[in-house]
């Protein structure tokens, strides 16, 4: 493991079963949000990947991958204070099954933003999806002059983002040169 991710266990252990389920329980659940909750604080309060190993719980990979999904949603949904809080950590992060247990980790572009200590209000401006500033570059690119410059700050670029870009630099404005880095683009016509 990398020196970059905690190992998490949280609250998650299960209980032993005197006899086993006449119907499959659904994990959408109050109980099972309070279990992984500990797991999402830790995600607010000290953005940093973790690991969450199924040794010790009870659990398989894939029934601690569904807890998780499932935790998540149901805070998400029901949790009046801290709601939209969740949805905004949801946007952030990528639950991924392991042979071992779940990682949790922040997706690429977003870690540079952590870094920058924005507000919680300039973060999710930044992790907003990536249809708005698409259409403006769209917008900018059919009235641009030569020499104008394109501008978009704060905001997470992937590889599907940057090859958007070219592709459509390609098709609309062949001689405009785009540059990137972790949360901004510029174009130059």
């Amino acid at each position: 493991m990398s020196e970059d991710i905690d190992i998490v266990v949280g609250k998650l252990k299960r209980k032993e079963l005197e006899a086993k389920p006449k119907r499959k329980r659904s994990s959408y659940n109050a109980q099972t949000a309070e279990m992984i909750k500990p797991i999402l604080d830790k995600l607010l309060n000290d953005p940093k990947d973790v690991f969450v190993p199924c040794s010790g719980t009870g659990y398989s990979t894939s029934t601690m991958h569904v807890k998780l999904n499932d935790g998540l949603k149901w805070l998400m949904n029901n949790d009046p204070e801290q709601a939209n809080t969740y949805r905004l950590l949801r946007t952030q992060i990528c639950i991924r099954k392991l042979d071992e247990g779940c990682l949790i980790y922040f997706k690429e572009g977003l870690k540079a933003l952590r870094q920058q200590d924005l507000t919680a209000k300039e973060l999710e401006v930044a992790t907003s999806d990536s249809i708005k500033w698409r259409h403006d570059i769209l917008t900018w690119l059919q009235s641009a002059q030569p020499d104008e410059m394109f501008t978009r700050d704060n905001i997470a670029i992937n590889d599907d983002d940057k090859r958007w870009v070219y592709d459509t630099l390609a098709e609309m404005a062949p001689e405009a040169e785009a540059v990137f880095s972790d949360i901004k683009v510029t174009i130059i016509r």
